[in-house]
């Protein structure tokens, strides 16, 4: 039972004005709530994860797999591309990009240019890039969906707070 996203985001909206209602009768105030379900993989997988899918889809390409992945200080295009995406991918899913700079001993700056540089790249639908983008993309969510992170294995979630809710006073 898969759910879309716009559905997903439907579901949140119903959750969060039931969740107003409710503790707006039991507290007598109105609670600000927010919530970003735009970054769909955030809290769900780490930055070193991210970056060890991204080194073993480079490390499958390389006729010499002792380079560190994308850990490595080389300059090979092949390389740098898989870092691109790296940089990208991470700044997508909303991790800091001092954080991700960090990760792999690059300044933020460098972050901001790969992902822009990948960006670019992409919507000007450059088909290796794509290609290299399109392929961690994959290993990701086989990732994720090896680790079975998804909202139906996590209905624990979600909370009941009372069906008897009076609207208003």
């Amino acid at each position: 039972m898969s759910t879309s996203y716009d559905d997903l985001k439907k579901e949140a909206a119903a959750e969060t004005e039931r969740f107003k209602r409710y503790f707006r009768v039991k507290f007598g105030a109105q609670p600000i709530v927010h919530y970003n379900l735009d970054l769909p993989f955030q809290g769900k997988i780490k930055l070193d994860e991210l970056s060890t899918i991204c080194s073993q889809v480079l490390n499958s390409k390389l006729a010499y797999p002792e380079v560190n992945g994308i850990h490595a200080k080389k300059r090979f295009k092949i390389i740098a591309e898989h870092r691109q995406c790296f940089f990208k991918i991470a700044k997508d899913l909303g991790f800091s990009v001092s954080d991700v700079g960090r990760h792999l001993g690059y300044n933020h700056a460098t972050v901001i240019y790969s992902a822009k540089v990948m960006t670019n790249r992409i919507n000007n639908k450059d088909p290796y890039a794509t290609q290299v983008f399109n392929d961690i993309v994959t290993a990701v969510q086989q990732y994720k969906d090896m680790t079975k992170y998804s909202v139906e294995d996590n209905d624990d979630i979600y909370v009941n707070y009372g069906e008897d809710i009076q609207e208003d006073r």
